[in-house]
Order: C-alpha cells, then structure tokens, then sequence
C-alpha cells in the first residue's frame, strides 16, 4: 500500500490525506475483521459481531480510496478482494444482512461496493436481483413489515421509509436510473404515508440517496429541506443524533454530513469536520462510534475515510 504524499498534520488542521491513511491503516489491520467470516467486526469490544454491511462501507471506502489515488497496490488488493468475497457468499445465500434476515439497505450497499470494487464480479447481478425483489415488496427487511403494514416496536432501519433512498445510489451506479427515479417518487409520495426521518443518520442516507438524482424538481426540492435540516443538527462538536435535540453526537453522522458538505456547500471547509472525526480516532486508527464510547467501529471509520476522500475531490 503506498500514500499519495507522506501523512501529516499541519497547522493544527488535519490533512485528508493523513487522515484517510491513518483510517486505511486500521481497516487492513486483521485484528478488525473475523477471520471464520471474513466480515468486518460491527465494532472491535464487546458486543460486536461480523456485520455485512460494515465490510460493505469498508469495501465502498477502499474502493473510492483507490480511485482517489490515495493507496493501492498488492496488499489494498488483496483486502478489497477478501471483502468482495465475503459479500459475494452473502448474495449466494439470498441477501445481506444480520441476524439471519436480509436487508434492503444492506444489500444495497453491498451492491454498489462490490460493483466499484470489481464491476463484473457475478455478485453484482445477484444482488441487484434481490434488491429488485425486495423493493417490489416494499419490504426493509426479509419477514418485516410491508409499506403501511403496522409495526410495532420495529427499528427505524426495519421499516420501509426515506432512508431507502439511498438504493437509488446503488441503482444509479449501475446506470439503472429510471428504477431509481421511479422508487425515490414512491417513497416521497405523501400518499404512500412513508416516515420521514428525525434521525440523522437515515437522514443523511436520505439525502446521500437525493444527491444521486439531483435535476428533477421533486428530489430537488426535498435535498434542499432535508439538507437544512441535517445542517441545523450540526453543532461544533458534530452532528447530534436526532433532529431537534441537543445529543449526543455521532460520528457515522458527522462522517456523512462532511461528505455531503463537498458536493451540497463545495465552498464550505471541510477541515474543521475532519478535525472531530480524527479527535474520535484511537491509537490504532479507528474511529469510535460518539466520544467517550470504547468501541473501534468499522461503518464509523469506513465513513469518515469516505468523508477525507470527498475533501480531496477539489483538488
């Protein structure tokens, strides 16, 4: 693996650079990873179990790494390739996901990375399938409820709501845009009664989903409110949790709000963002989850290299 220019620091700012190697140093760390699965630990402590979707982000973030220019070679190579892998025996078995149910988001992650990772990698179709089978049952997750089916006691992310906006970057990725366009008006149709998210990190993928089709009036004017929305939840110590309250912070959020800034506010510095998501970031180069929080996270540092790389995009 080889660096672009040598990591630093500078003038008390974080340098993107520094910061996406010191992340990339942790994810290619074995110990960050279980070896019976080759799925990236949720998070490194207790409690944390191999999780699909995080090696999903992990492989997303290597892959935008790479093509950035930021780190390559036979040891980065030999990385992606393990975590394809580990997301290609997810598509045989019929999905990704935790638990033993399959996810429509999680699957859709996995789709878009193993296709920016290996793009004719028989995984992709697989998984473009059973995404494709799991949205035309406006279905979250495999036994969840159905779109304005009750569900009681159900988690944000087991329920079909705005954060499954983001398939439409997975679909978009593939050049499938007119099944993206027509999936992100249903679930913004107010008659559909789809949630609307208060919690910023389905926010964020909410938005992340609205960038990717950016250009038509309705998905327009959404960003624009949403976009304030998540801007209003963020404070000098990063971005709260839930729109409207005071905390905590989180860094899966922060890490998204510094990647969306690039592209929504280009003018803005993305620096002082990159300052929190490093101040959060251990000796060994993971992020943790909100400060004080023991755990090294995987999607939490898979995200803020993703945030670095975008810092970079201007050059």
């Amino acid at each position: 693996m080889t660096a672009r220019v040598p990591a630093c620091e500078v003038a008390g700012d974080v340098d993107a650079v520094a910061a996406a190697l010191r992340w990339i140093g942790w994810i290619v760390d074995p110990r960050s990873r279980d070896a019976a699965t080759g799925h990236w630990w949720s998070w490194v402590g207790e409690g944390g179990y191999p999780y699909a979707e995080a090696t999903a982000w992990v492989l997303l973030a290597l892959a935008e790494a790479r093509a950035a220019g930021i780190a390559h070679g036979s040891a980065l190579a030999e990385i992606g390739d393990a975590a394809c892998e580990g997301l290609a025996r997810g598509a045989r078995q019929g999905g990704l996901g935790r638990g033993g149910r399959w996810y429509a988001f999680d699957t859709a992650v996995g789709l878009a990375a193993v296709h920016a990772w290996r793009p004719e990698h028989p995984a992709v179709n697989a998984l473009w399938l059973q995404l494709r089978t799991m949205a035309a049952e406006r279905r979250a997750v495999q036994g969840g409820p159905r779109l304005g089916q009750p569900a009681p006691g159900a988690r944000w992310s087991e329920v079909w709501g705005a954060h499954l906006l983001w398939l439409a970057v997975a679909a978009h990725s593939l050049g499938e845009v007119a099944w993206a366009r027509s999936l992100a008006k249903d679930l913004l149709d107010p008659a559909a009664l789809v949630p609307m998210p208060t919690y910023c990190h389905a926010l964020a993928y909410a938005c992340e989903g609205l960038v990717a089709l950016r250009g038509e009036a309705v998905f327009d004017t959404q960003l624009g409110a949403w976009w304030t929305r998540l801007r209003r939840a963020a404070t000098p110590g990063g971005v709260v949790a839930h729109a409207g309250e005071k905390g905590p912070v989180r860094a899966d959020t922060t890490a998204q709000t510094a990647r969306l800034l690039r592209t929504l506010e280009p003018q803005a510095d993305a620096a002082p963002w990159l300052r929190l998501l490093w101040d959060w970031t251990d000796a060994q180069g993971a992020v943790h989850y909100e400060p004080g929080s023991p755990h090294a996270n995987a999607w939490c540092t898979a995200m803020a290299l993703r945030a670095a790389v975008a810092a970079l995009e201007d050059g």
